[in-house]
């Protein structure tokens, strides 16, 4: 099946990688700090920002958080659809999401 010329693979693909992202942003929002990672020659560095409650409530109403929200409310229908036809697939598609790193070796 195809939506606008996306298929159901390609749905889903997104809808989970969309859902990534908010996920990133929620935690941000409920923890009131930012994870910075400086990479150095030899390894790296992890520094924590705290950021204001006037902050935190910038992304909350900035355009990027909103849409990321209404994407993942739009496509979660879509997906949750797709799953009660084939949750396998679902499944699938969303292990195919987490490659890291460390699947390349």
């Amino acid at each position: 099946m195809s939506y606008f010329g996306l298929t159901n693979e390609e749905i889903v693909f997104l809808y989970f990688k969309n859902k990534e992202r908010l996920k990133e942003y929620n935690k941000i929002l409920t923890e009131k700090s930012v994870e910075l990672e400086l990479s150095l020659g030899l390894g790296s560095i992890v520094m924590l920002k705290d950021l204001t409650d006037e902050q935190i409530e910038m992304i909350r109403e900035h355009k990027q958080y909103q849409i990321i929200k209404d994407i993942n409310e739009k496509l979660s229908e879509v997906v949750d659809l797709i799953y009660d036809t084939d949750p396998d697939f679902v499944n699938e598609i969303e292990e195919s999401t987490k490659l890291t790193i460390d699947d390349l070796s």
